[in-house]
């Protein structure tokens, strides 16, 4: 009986794990861009107050 369905099983399965892989993707994609964001905040920053100078 199961083997009526495998098929449909295996479908089901790849589609979720396709599903997991996309949205982990699209999160990690959005996490890069705030880090790049704070990144380029922080330069600014430092550019702003001048840094510590070597003495």
């Amino acid at each position: 009986m199961i083997r009526d369905f495998l098929f449909l099983i295996m479908f089901v399965l790849f589609l979720v794990i396709w599903f997991v892989a996309w949205a982990a993707f699209h999160i990690v994609a959005g996490g890069i861009h705030v880090l790049l964001a704070l990144a380029v905040l922080f330069l600014i920053l430092h550019l702003f107050r001048g840094g510590r100078r070597a003495a």
